[in-house]
């Protein structure tokens, strides 16, 4: 880059800050609320997060997304079944999380993202964190804990529900 180039862009720089202007944002919100708007997209597809789904050999339940602390080899598209009918989920979890990667950070991201606070639970072993935030047909689950591979460290997972049933057809 030539010196006039850099000179040029310091003064714009010192111009726009000196106006009170902060540098503009990509991603108003940043990246985490543009990657939790994305996945909320997904869950409103019929079906739940279609386009988010990568049908991958030796690992058909792929994302082609993960949440910012998360790896897409961490995030799968499942589906979980109950009386109710069967739900489409997009899951990430990772064990041996590092220290910045909790179930309160990610709880307070998601927080700032929605401007609502969640309910708080207890995880589902009785011990960690889990946070809830309902959204209708939509509910966002983050867990903190140390379960049956307690042997491998702590672990963090953030589930994005779509709560809609999808039932089978009838074969009437």
């Amino acid at each position: 880059m030539s010196r006039a180039l850099i000179a040029l862009a310091a003064v714009a720089a010192v111009v726009g800050l000196s106006a009170g202007r902060a540098p503009a944002d990509p991603a108003p919100g940043g990246l985490f609320c543009a990657t939790l708007d994305r996945a909320l997209a997904g869950a409103a597809e019929a079906p739940p997060f279609d386009s988010l789904h990568i049908d991958m050999i030796g690992a058909p339940d792929s994302s082609q997304l993960a949440l910012p602390g998360f790896q897409k080899s961490d995030c799968r598209i499942s589906w979980d079944s109950d009386d109710q009918g069967r739900r489409r989920v997009l899951w990430c979890a990772q064990t041996l999380a590092p220290p910045e990667l909790t179930a309160a950070n990610l709880a307070a991201d998601t927080a700032r993202c929605l401007d609502r606070e969640p309910a708080r639970e207890r995880g589902d072993d009785g011990s960690g964190r889990a946070y809830r935030f309902d959204l209708g047909d939509v509910q966002v689950a983050i867990d903190e804990g140390c379960r049956d591979e307690c042997h491998v460290g702590r672990r963090v997972s953030y589930r994005i529900e779509a709560r809609a049933p999808i039932r089978a057809a009838s074969k009437n």
